[in-house]
Order: C-alpha cells, then structure tokens, then sequence
C-alpha cells in the first residue's frame, strides 16, 4: 500500500520511493520484494546516520564491558534499603577527617584540574548551577590529594566554627550526591554521560568514590561476622570474602516477598561486583572513556534533537519571523548534506590527539 494514491502518482512520469533504514540485510530484500510489486517506482534506499552512530557507540562500549558492570553494580547496591544514606554519613565521616583550612589560593595546576572536572562532569543535570557554586567555593584546593580536603579561606579570615563547618559538609555532600547514581541504560542509545558524571566527580574529588565505597562496605558488612578495619585496606580484605550474600538487614535464607524487588543474593552480588569495579581500578578509567566518546555522544545528541518534533517548531517559527527579522530557517536534508555534525566529531576527536588540555580530567597517576 501507498499514501500516495494511484490516480495521483500517475500524473509524473518519474516516481521514487525512498526509505531510510538500519543495514540489515532483510530491509533490503523487502525494498526488492516492492519494486517487483511496483516496478514504476524507483527505489532509493538511505541508511539511518543515528543507527550506524549508536552502533559505533554501542560496539565501542562493549570493548569495556566490565567497567559498564561494574557502574550499573556500583549504581544499584546503593539504591537498595538505607544504602544511600549510609553512602552519604561514610563520606560525611571521611570529609570530616580530612578537612584542612588554608589561607590563600590553590596552584595553578590544581585549579586547572578542578575546572577541567567541572567542565566534565557537571555540565547538565537537576541543581547543576548551585552544584557548581557550591564546589567552586567549598572544594576550592587540590582535588588530587587524597589525604586532605583542602578549603582556601582569605588570609586574615577566621577558621569556620564547628557548627559552621558541619553546615558546609552537609552542602558538599549534597552536591557531590544531589541522587543516588544514576544507573548505566544498557537498552539506550543515550544516558551514558549521566551515568558517568556522578561516579566520576565523586572519584575526581579526592578518590572519595573508591574509597567511600570500600568503607561503606566495610561497615555494611560489618554485622556478617567479618572483621574489617574500615580504615584499611578494605578491598583486599572483602576480594575473598565469601559470605557476601548475606543481606544484614534481611538475614540468611531470607527472601522478598513483594514483586520486582531484587532479592538478597542480587543485592550481594551487585555490592560484590560494585566493590570489584572500584578495587580492580576501573572506576580510575572513567575519566578517559567519557572523554573519548564526548565528540561520538555530541553527535548523536544533536542528530536526536535535530530530528525532534522541538526542533522543526523552532525552525516554523524561524520562517514566521522572517518577514519582521531576516533569518534563514534550516531544513533537516539540507543539515544533513552540509555534514556540521560530523565535521564538529571528527574535528572534536582529531583535537583530542592534540590537545593535551583535553586530557586534563586524567589524574597524573593514571
């Protein structure tokens, strides 16, 4: 069947019948099938950019298939019972000891690496301008020293009181964990970048995200019998641990009754493949996967928006305006032809072989 009518089509002499699809092979065999049926029509067959785009991005992932395990891991064992909470009083605690006041100004170094971060993980999101003043002013020091929390104050300031210096905890832990993280969609050709954001800004800031992580476990567990000082070197301790599906809360042999929750032995395996993501150091490559797919993620964000129903109303409005303003609306065929989007990544990934500030993220360790 067609939507063009036959009495219609017959009035041009020259029909085609174009159709975008992924390469699959059997699309265009089917495309075959409707020639034979209509041999009037030439046919004109396009492959979808978005596809072949979200394969590249899909089969790239797949090389790091057990780091993409082990955020979902590390994303779900939190999002269980009172796991956030207790997340957020572990890096409390850890904030806590580690605080140090300083009069002055960072090193030039420092700061570059705390605004490179910035500029990497916290340029989209809920809160995401109150996030960002919050960090510039209360993690003002060096980000890669992990012994410290470094807050520069004003040469001739006073040290903050202690109630004081609570408050400002309670707000950086809050804009380190506005959420739980989010979780990594495996179905989904975008949301990657937001799985990576949370994990890695956690991790760029002082190593919390390991080692928050490896206490936090340390005292989840604390009542399965294993004993394990939270303030060593807790992943060594928990790697051959073999009691980990016990569920404290819940208690051995104790299942879920209620339908779609995950059951304890999910949760313990989830912790134990969250706690393998952070002590095998793959949380310590996120900082180089989400630079790399940067230019691939901002082309299929912008072949996404350009082919939204916002998009096409924004360039109407563009055509309705032109009399009073001469602007030039755009056509989705035309953007297509020109190729900006794919100049703009192939540009943006050639920078990357060049520029060493694209790689400023990296921690020096790494």
């Amino acid at each position: 069947s067609s939507c063009v009518s036959e009495s219609t089509s017959q009035g041009f002499k020259s029909k085609v019948r174009c159709v975008v699809t992924d390469r699959c092979a059997s699309n265009m065999k089917a495309e075959v099938g409707f020639h034979e049926a209509r041999p009037e029509w030439m046919p004109l067959g396009l492959y979808c950019q978005i596809h072949a785009s979200a394969t590249c991005h899909t089969k790239v992932y797949k090389l790091h298939d057990r780091l993409v395990s082990g955020m979902i891991s590390f994303s779900l064992s939190l999002r269980t019972g009172t796991g956030m909470r207790s997340f957020r009083r572990v890096v409390r605690e850890m904030l806590l000891e580690r605080v140090c006041i300083l009069r002055g100004s960072a090193s030039r170094t420092s700061q570059d690496y705390r605004l490179a971060c910035l500029n990497l993980y916290l340029t989209r999101g809920p809160h995401r301008r109150v996030r960002l003043a919050i960090l510039m002013a209360l993690a003002n020091g060096d980000w890669r020293r992990s012994e410290r929390w470094e807050i520069y104050l004003p040469v001739f300031s006073e040290d903050p009181s202690a109630q004081a210096l609570d408050e400002l905890i309670d707000r950086l832990v809050w804009a380190l964990l506005p959420s739980p993280p989010p979780t990594w969609p495996r179905h989904r050709w975008t949301g990657s970048d937001v799985a990576c954001d949370c994990i890695g800004l956690l991790q760029a800031f002082l190593y919390l995200g390991a080692d928050a992580y490896q206490r936090w476990m340390a005292v989840f567990h604390k009542s399965t019998g294993v004993e394990i000082d939270a303030t060593a070197d807790v992943g060594a301790a928990l790697s051959g641990c073999t009691d980990l599906a016990i569920m404290p809360e819940l208690g051995e042999g104790h299942t879920v009754a209620r339908v779609g929750l995950p059951s304890a032995d999910q949760n313990a395996r989830r912790r134990t493949v969250g706690l393998e993501f952070v002590v095998g150091g793959d949380i310590d490559k996120l900082p180089m996967i989400r630079i790399t797919m940067e230019p691939l993620r901002n082309l299929l964000h912008g072949m996404f928006e350009m082919r939204s129903s916002v998009w096409e109303a924004l360039q109407q409005q563009q055509q309705i305006i032109a009399d009073v303003e001469p602007r030039s609306r755009k056509y989705r065929l035309v953007q297509a032809a020109i190729g900006d989007l794919e100049r703009a990544c192939s540009d943006a990934t050639f920078k990357l072989l060049d520029s060493p500030s694209s790689w400023l993220p990296v921690h020096p360790s790494q």
